[in-house]
């Protein structure tokens, strides 16, 4: 049988090439579903309503079992379009050229070329501008290197043969084999010698460069029509207006809540919630199989978080589809969304304007009201109980802000030791606060000396300074009650809140402003690379991150770990006012008379390992002597045996507790030096004195530039199952300690 003259003479074929005549043989004759309903959606434009119809399979003694294949599966879409009253009209609807009919106007019939330069947004333009609709799936060809022969041929004759002025797009055929785009053109030269170029409908082939062989071959076919050069003037003015289902959520900088915002939006519309990331490297079978996954139904609605990736054709190509053809197809295999599918897209903030280069998003109209500004944050989610670390923090501050922290202790209920409880007049009951006054406190105390400040920001402050504030509660040095220098209290109040302002304050600071120096770039006007490369050196030059002692501006204050009553106060003399000679005192008392200042224990290696024990309350015994016959049958280390080899300095132990201060707070870490500074042996010393000596259980994973996103994934998903058995025994000590009212810091796995 001659194939093409079968697509010629049945118009029903025009819509089926290579597995599609499975799914439907499959379907007649064995009664297998899969597939068969998208692939019908498909070429009804989604208007498919009912597939319960009869229909027996005619053999009619046909010689040639392929050609009777063939006639059942043109026979069959026939009568499923009947049966759903679809003639081919009314499939065509939203295709047809609007403008035709008018005299006035260019009739637009025939094949065109069309040089573009970001195809997806021009197809999207040029489609809506003809026909005043957006894009149907059928009617678009976006080539790659996956497309095969059939469906070339069979879009090309569906395309030429169609008997209304419809308008079909075919894109990206520069990303095919050469044999390919061979094959390509001499099917279309033949279809067009066999219409004789009369053409009721509007071929257009889009290609980007005009100095490609291909497109100086198509150029030179007969019967190749060429736009007017103005109308590129009118596609510029083009947006995507026609639904309300598609929303783009941006903010001006990162960190103010676009996520939570998208979670809510869902939430109130009582829709199911699908998170969808996408980014790094992925391929369209990855994109494929994960929707799949998602099994997607008439109540979701996709919360789809757009980032980083070197895969930006392919993203294109999955938004154009994702959004436009509200489909997605791989092998040719298709995955249909409903209707009402509402799609959230979240857009990143990075060094470039992402807008920008994913050009597509452009087309979306942007309420104001989905563009979040830094300058005036959604309001702050405050918990009402009153045990959450929001409601502890707060509290303090409206009792420090009052001016009463130096005479009244707080009283929270389940925190607050009995013992601290005694006088009843010193006491102030903490209570639940509400949303508009928990959010004045905050922001009041961090805008003090942040300029930018963003909900990661917020809650480092608040992770940080909860622990902090309760351990002051219950230390019995610094009860409103026995400690007779009261304004001690304010002045270490006012220090945490500088220490935990400096945690939250520089790096983020300083990546906002390179950040803005790049983002109203255009992108056909920036080298992305470069940009990217300046903006993380400008960042690396920063050594604030963990940073020597001197760039403190005040002493470093904080409690040690467990149920432990004491304290460290790290500071030079140079800054040691009254009240930190009184604080000293305090100290003196509770070392007996062993403390020392910071610039005094330069290099004394027992007293940072002393003070290293007491911040993570370890039982090891301080030195080899000290080991007792229990610590041997337990085979506890000493400290002293751990850091044996291990040059212990001020300026170590000083990173050690940035460093676990942060961790305490669930702040993020970044070590950055010249290779052999001592990064790598400075984790591994925490690390071995947390663990007993023993850093074989520490999890490294080292990143290169052949380092995958599966790679990454892999290296997760085997040491998940040990986390969460740890997760669990940490739960239940915690829980035990919540009850005898000690705070307990949960241990956490530790990979780098």
């Amino acid at each position: 049988m001659n194939y093409k003259k079968g697509y010629k003479n049945k118009k029903f074929l025009r819509f089926i090439y290579g597995r599609k005549f499975n799914i439907i043989y499959n379907y007649l004759k064995n009664n297998e579903e899969n597939n068969i309903y998208s692939f019908l959606r498909f070429i009804t434009n989604n208007e498919l309503e009912n597939l319960n119809i009869q229909y027996k399979w005619n053999n009619n003694n046909y010689k040639d079992e392929f050609q009777n294949i063939i006639d059942n599966c043109n026979d069959f879409i026939d009568k499923v379009l009947n049966y759903n009253n679809l003639p081919l009209k009314k499939i065509y609807e939203k295709t047809m050229i609007k403008n035709s009919s008018n005299l006035k106007m260019e009739i637009y019939k025939g094949f065109y070329l069309f040089p573009c330069s970001k195809v997806e947004k021009e197809i999207i333009q040029l489609y809506q501008f003809l026909t005043e609709n957006i894009p149907i799936a059928q009617n678009i060809l976006l080539c790659n290197e996956n497309t095969s022969n059939e469906e070339i041929t069979a879009f090309l004759y569906r395309a030429v043969l169609c008997e209304f002025n419809s308008c079909f797009i075919i894109g990206g055929i520069e990303s095919l084999k050469m044999s390919q785009q061979t094959y390509f053109i001499e099917n279309l030269i033949q279809i067009l010698y066999e219409t004789e170029g009369i053409i009721e409908s509007c071929l257009i082939i889009f290609i980007k460069e005009k100095n490609s062989d291909i497109y100086k071959n198509i150029d030179l076919i007969k019967y190749k029509k060429t736009f007017n050069p103005t109308i590129k003037t009118n596609l510029d003015k083009i947006k995507i207006d026609k639904f309300n289902r598609i929303k783009i959520i941006t903010s001006d900088e990162a960190g103010i809540g676009k996520s939570t915002k998208i979670k809510n939006i869902i939430k109130k519309s009582r829709k199911i919630y699908i998170y969808f990331p996408l980014g790094g490297v992925f391929t369209r079978n990855d994109i494929f199989q994960r929707l799949k996954n998602l099994k997607i139904t008439k109540n979701t609605a996709i919360h789809l978080d757009l980032y980083d990736t070197n895969c930006i054709d392919l993203m294109m190509e999955f938004l154009f589809w994702i959004l436009i053809g509200n489909l997605y197809i791989a092998n040719e295999e298709i995955i249909y969304l409903s209707k009402d599918t509402e799609i959230y897209i979240e857009i990143p903030n990075r060094f470039i304007n992402f807008l920008k280069k994913i050009s597509i998003l452009e087309l979306i109209p942007q309420k104001p009201e989905n563009k979040l500004s830094i300058s005036n944050l959604e309001p702050l989610i405050v918990s009402r109980d009153i045990n959450s670390k929001i409601q502890i923090i707060c509290n303090f501050l409206k009792v420090f802000k009052e001016k009463k922290i130096d005479d009244y202790n707080l009283n929270i209920p389940g925190f607050t030791l009995d013992l601290i409880k005694e006088d009843n007049s010193q006491i102030i009951d903490a209570k639940v606060l509400p949303q508009n006054e928990c959010q004045e406190l905050l922001f009041e105390v961090i805008k003090e000396n942040n300029k930018f400040i963003n909900y990661y920001q917020i809650q480092s402050f608040i992770d940080f300074l909860a622990y902090e504030f309760i351990k002051f509660n219950n230390n019995i040095h610094f009860s409103a009650i026995s400690l007779v220098e009261k304004h001690l209290r304010s002045f270490i109040i006012d220090g945490l809140i500088k220490l935990s302002n400096y945690f939250i304050e520089a790096s983020f600071n300083k990546l906002i402003i390179e950040q803005n120096t790049a983002y109203n770039k255009q992108y056909t006007q920036y080298d992305e690379k470069d940009d990217n490369i300046k903006g993380i050196n400008y960042l690396g030059i920063d050594k604030y991150f963990l940073g020597p002692f001197d760039k403190f501006e005040q002493p470093l204050f904080f409690f040690h770990g467990g149920s432990n009553q004491t304290f460290s106060y790290i500071t030079k003399k140079s800054q040691d006012p009254q009240e930190c000679e009184k604080l000293i005192s305090l100290l003196n008392s509770q070392y007996k008379n062993n403390f020392k200042s910071f610039c005094e224990c330069d290099n004394e290696k027992f007293y940072f390992l002393q003070e290293i024990k007491l911040f993570l309350d370890i039982n090891n015994p301080l030195r080899k002597v000290d080991k007792n016959p229990y610590d041997i049958i337990r085979e506890k280390k000493s400290l002293e045996e751990i850091s044996n080899y291990y040059a212990f300095s001020s300026y170590n132990y000083n990173k050690m507790i940035l460093i676990l201060l942060r961790l305490r707070a669930n702040i993020p870490i970044i070590m950055m030096g010249e290779t052999g500074c001592g990064k790598t042996a400075l984790i591994k010393q925490l690390y071995e004195l947390q663990n007993n000596g023993n850093v074989n259980t520490m999890k490294i994973f080292k990143i290169n530039e052949g380092t995958t996103d599966n790679d990454i994934i892999n290296f997760i998903e085997r040491i998940l199952p040990e986390a969460e058995i740890l997760e669990e025994i940490e739960n239940k000590n915690k829980s035990q300690r919540d009850k005898q009212k000690i705070l307990y810091e949960k241990k956490k796995y530790g990979y780098f």
